[in-house]
């Protein structure tokens, strides 16, 4: 099992911010991420690192308010990975969510994280890109022909060229039309999770995380109670921890598998990869970075006072 670890979360100052450019991006946060790196990176399944989650949902009709403190952020700490010989290599990318908006849209974040303000800067751009996004929620689309939403994500894509692995970080829409499985209600088919593995997806995607693997009590208590056998707009769970009472510490939490569970290995156990070439001979068809997208800053027109030139206070304590 691999693990792509967030070095954001939801404590204060512990990502970046809906604040303007640079304040969106909090004095304590780079070290944070420092100290997850050195913790993490001795494992050998820890597949990439995020250095956040949806800080563009934090601004939804203007990326570019806190698109550059994001930025920043991957290429600090693609820059203290790079500088440290005994850190493995491992690929800092970012998850975006998915508006349809003038100024934050699929379009402008992907080349914007994917793109570089100054083209001799190695670490300005993600290592790799994720979208949360929910499409083709209806339950009767049951033929990948059917999925407009499927279909524009994957022409949208191909059509940004983008140069570094492209991963769908959720997906997996709820809706109550499902069927009911072994008295659990609407329990997702997953058809999506085949569709994206189809031949035409992977040359464009690098797969993508079902979610989730357990429903969030905390979330879903108000309309899908314990033991989440209903119909809840949070019980996106393919499972749950039994007893409600479990903590993993003082009381053992025991997994439980709904039916959707079994339905999404169906579809994983259906998948052909037999056309895939093998790593040793592949070769990138998609290798020009793309140009910047239009009303976002550079980072080198920013003062970043985070950096040593202009905090020397801060960073005199953290030498």
């Amino acid at each position: 099992m691999y693990a792509l670890i967030d070095l954001a979360a939801s404590c204060t100052d512990c990502a970046i911010t809906k604040d303007a450019y640079p304040e969106c991006y909090p004095a304590k946060l780079k070290t944070r991420g420092q100290q997850i790196i050195l913790a993490f990176s001795k494992y050998d399944n820890v597949l990439g690192f995020s250095a956040g989650n949806e800080v563009n949902n934090e601004v939804p009709a203007d990326a570019s308010i806190n698109a550059p403190c994001q930025k920043k952020f991957i290429r600090d700490l693609r820059a203290f990975i790079g500088g440290c010989a005994s850190i493995r290599k491992i690929p800092v990318g970012v998850v975006a969510a998915d508006p349809d908006v003038a100024k934050n849209n699929r379009l402008v974040n992907a080349k914007y994280y994917n793109c570089r303000t100054n083209a001799s800067d190695e670490y300005e751009n993600a290592e790799w890109y994720g979208l949360n996004t929910y499409v083709d929620c209806e339950a009767g689309a049951t033929n990948v022909s059917q999925a407009t939403g499927f279909q524009n994500l994957l022409s949208d894509f191909k059509s940004f060229a983008m140069t570094i692995p492209v991963m769908l970080t959720e997906f997996g829409c709820l809706n109550q039309g499902f069927p009911t499985q072994d008295g659990y209600a609407a329990q997702r088919p997953w058809r999506h999770a085949g569709w994206l593995y189809l031949s035409a997806f992977r040359d464009v995607f690098a797969g993508g995380f079902a979610f989730e693997y357990s429903t969030e009590n905390a979330n879903s208590k108000s309309t899908s109670a314990y033991p989440f056998t209903t119909y809840g707009a949070q019980n996106y769970g393919l499972g749950y921890f039994s007893p409600a009472s479990c903590d993993h510490k003082n009381v053992t939490c025991v997994y439980n598998p709904m039916p959707n569970y079994h339905n999404l290995a169906v579809q994983y156990n259906a998948t052909n990869f037999s056309d895939e070439s093998n790593m040793n001979v592949f070769v990138s068809a998609r290798t020009t970075l793309p140009t910047c997208p239009d009303g976002f800053s550079k980072l080198a027109d920013i003062k970043w006072y985070l950096d040593k030139r202009f905090w020397f206070g801060y960073f005199g304590q953290h030498r």
